[in-house]
């Protein structure tokens, strides 16, 4: 998998804004409390330190056996292991803690079955997503930081992390997401083709197209779509595509700075990734 893309995915279409806020520990606990995986911390309210805190909640995990937890308890726990990534954000000495407690979350539970993958999909981004323009991009970020992690994580956090970001393109296009073990680089492909990027890039409405192109340079980046991409002869047909879509930008009547950003972004991790082999 290659992330050298993330100079660009990680950039802030809002720089005259505040910076954007991660999780802190009063949502933390807030979350835990009304959570179904509450009397599995009891200790997490008292403890605000990222490492001691990060320390603590794989302790816990690693103790219990893999079958212990249901389907909504599993949910919750992806939502804490994705809340985590971006608590105390600016300390990076943790990272590595970080991407632990993930893989320990993705390896909870028996193997899941796709409709399953699908439940906790929708619940992550019912939960953690949902918003309105500033807002949702903000919580796309936050959710966002999770999925190379959960992608490289040695349980279904991979199938998870994908079905995700499928999710929010589905929600977008309203078009139903239907996960499968194979054919998901053509469900991308055919989505991606529902959007008006030109309407969006006229109108203005910038947070929704960085959110979509974001979500598409990531699944482009995972090992299994890309091999589909290249198995089925789409990558010739999605470089075209979004290549267009690249010069239809260039000529936008409402040319701003972010339409250039968008641009490069197109450019360099969507054009350039619908070409390349991953690592």
């Amino acid at each position: 998998m290659d992330w050298s893309v993330s100079k660009y995915m990680s950039f802030d279409p809002d720089q005259d804004e505040e910076e954007r806020q991660s999780y802190n520990h009063k949502e933390l606990k807030t979350f835990l409390a009304n959570s179904t995986i509450k009397d599995h911390f009891g200790c997490a309210h008292q403890i605000s330190d990222s490492k001691r805190l990060l320390s603590y909640l794989s302790a816990t995990l690693s103790s219990y056996a893999g079958g212990v937890f249901n389907l909504e308890q599993l949910l919750d726990l992806y939502i804490l292991a994705i809340m985590m990534m971006t608590y105390d954000e600016e300390n990076f000495m943790v990272t590595m803690d970080r991407c632990m407690l993930a893989d320990i979350v993705s390896n909870l539970g028996d193997s899941l079955e796709l409709k399953q993958i699908h439940f906790i999909a929708n619940g992550l981004y019912d939960k953690l997503v949902l918003g309105v323009g500033a807002e949702q991009l903000e919580n796309v970020f936050n959710v966002e930081v999770a999925i190379p992690p959960l992608v490289l994580s040695s349980g279904h956090g991979r199938h998870v992390a994908m079905a995700l970001l499928l999710t929010i393109l589905g929600r977008y296009t309203k078009v139903p997401v239907k996960l499968q073990e194979t054919g998901n680089a053509r469900n991308i492909f055919e989505m991606a083709k529902l959007v008006n990027w030109q309407e969006l890039a006229d109108s203005g409405q910038y947070k929704d197209m960085f959110l979509l192109m974001r979500s598409i340079c990531l699944l482009l980046n995972m090992r299994k779509i890309r091999e589909e991409f290249i198995d089925d002869d789409l990558e010739v047909e999605m470089h075209k595509f979004f290549l267009k879509v690249h010069w239809g930008l260039g000529k936008s009547d409402n040319q701003t700075a972010f339409v250039t950003m968008v641009e490069r972004f197109i450019a360099f991790c969507v054009v350039r990734g619908a070409r390349k082999n991953v690592m």
